[in-house]
């Protein structure tokens, strides 16, 4: 028998929400394992943690780099920041932005004769990247896409979330309170609407 309210056809229906908290353990959780994936060239940690699609535009990227014997060489990274903005219905999928604020090395390096072919492997970088997440209920969120907001060398490895617009955002601090950004500076925190 149907029933609404969650229950349909004698099982209950799952309704979920996804929470800001939630996304914040996912960046915290998948950041390291993106990072160490890039360098290693694993597309089985993206398929975890990734969409297809972005599994997809991945791919090419490493099999390039298997073909050229080259690695990306990826070390050090440290997460700084984290703002999270709020959640969306978009088309069929609930989805989010985080905006990440860290520092790493990275260079481009010759498997064969371990030569630097770009980059430094002593420079400290900083970056602030838009990972953009779908929420799915089999999996949770997701990373579908990455895009580099700011980027600047190592006299600026005080990074903080330089570029990031105006809206409002979930930090990694508080992650169950919502602020402000108005482009320039926080308002005044307040509780997540539940």
């Amino acid at each position: 028998m149907a029933r609404t309210g969650g229950v349909r056809h004698g099982k209950v229906k799952q309704v979920f929400e996804p929470s800001a908290a939630a996304l914040h353990d996912c960046v915290r959780d998948a950041f390291p394992q993106i990072q160490r994936a890039w360098n290693d060239r694993d597309l089985d940690v993206f398929s975890r943690l990734a969409t297809d699609d972005y599994v997809s535009r991945a791919r090419p990227v490493v099999d390039e780099l298997d073909r050229k014997l080259q690695i990306n060489r990826i070390e050090d990274p440290d997460l700084r920041d984290v703002a999270v903005s709020h959640p969306r219905k978009d088309a069929d999928a609930m989805q989010a932005d985080a905006y990440l604020a860290f520092i790493l090395r990275d260079w481009l390096e010759d498997l064969r004769t371990t030569e630097v072919l770009r980059g430094d492997p002593e420079a400290l970088l900083s970056f602030v990247e838009r990972w953009s997440f779908v929420f799915d209920e089999a999996r949770g969120w997701t990373l579908d896409r990455v895009s580099t907001v700011w980027s600047g060398g190592p006299s600026n490895a005080g990074v903080e979330l330089r570029g990031l617009p105006a809206g409002r955002y979930s930090r990694r601090d508080a992650p169950a309170r919502w602020v402000e950004w108005d482009g320039s500076a926080w308002t005044p925190e307040r509780p997540v609407a539940t």
